[in-house]
This record gives C-alpha cells, sequence and structure tokens, in this order.
C-alpha cells in the first residue's frame, strides 16, 4: 500500500494557511500534488539552496522574444513538470504571456497514475 504524501498548505500569497483555530492546514492527494506542481513551475532553477536542480530553468528564457521562442518556453516547462514522479502524462499545456506585465500564464493538465489534475500558474519572466 502506498503512503500518501502530506504536506502544508501554501495560500496564494506563498504563506502558511491557518485554520480558524491558528492550526496549520495540511494537503494531500489531488491538492498536494496540484500544489506541488505550482511550486515546482514558480520557483527558478538554482534558487533553491538546498537543491539547485529544483525548479524550472527560466534564466534560458530570461530577455528572449516572445511569441518566437514558444517552443523553447514549452519544452523548459515541460522538463520542469517532469521532477513530478507522480505525473503520468501531460495531457494539455497552454502558455499566455503578457508583454506589460511580463507574466506567463501556464494552464497545464496532467494525469496521475489515478486521476486527472488541472491547474496554472504565473510566472514573472
Amino acid at each position: 500500500m502506498k503512503q500518501e504524501k502530506y504536506t502544508l498548505l501554501l495560500n496564494d500569497g506563498g504563506d502558511l494557511e491557518l485554520d480558524g483555530e491558528q492550526n496549520l492546514v495540511l494537503v494531500v492527494g489531488a491538492e498536494e500534488i496540484n500544489q506541488n506542481i505550482r511550486l515546482l513551475l514558480s520557483t527558478a532553477q538554482g534558487e533553491w539552496f538546498l537543491n539547485t536542480n529544483h525548479g524550472t530553468d527560466y534564466a534560458a528564457i530570461l530577455g528572449e522574444n516572445w511569441p518566437e521562442i514558444e517552443d523553447i518556453v514549452r519544452h523548459i516547462i515541460t522538463e520542469g513538470l517532469k521532477q513530478e514522479s507522480r505525473i503520468k502524462e501531460i495531457i494539455e499545456l497552454n502558455l499566455d504571456f503578457s508583454y506589460e506585465t511580463r507574466i506567463l500564464n501556464i494552464q497545464f493538465t496532467v494525469d496521475i497514475k489515478e486521476e486527472i489534475i488541472t491547474g496554472s500558474a504565473e510566472v514573472s519572466i
């Protein structure tokens, strides 16, 4: 029997979420995997000193022109997603870049072994 992973819930601002009694909130299952994917996509590779391979290699695309590099960005994000070993297949990956805000909105649908997970992440590049 495989043990499910529990982790601390991070709110939209990246802070630990507390319940009404000031207890830390845990997430499990699809919600935990979705949060892990969002963190992988929003962490620049090399940013976390305890594991410099964790995250997505945004340094390779900084300052480049969109949409000419969309295929490269798609590849870089796919490589970042591969760090989540529970993903069986990337079903859909949509990218929307705003020149004004320099924000890349990533929408993903992935197949984990038991279910389909859909989510999104916003990244400043």
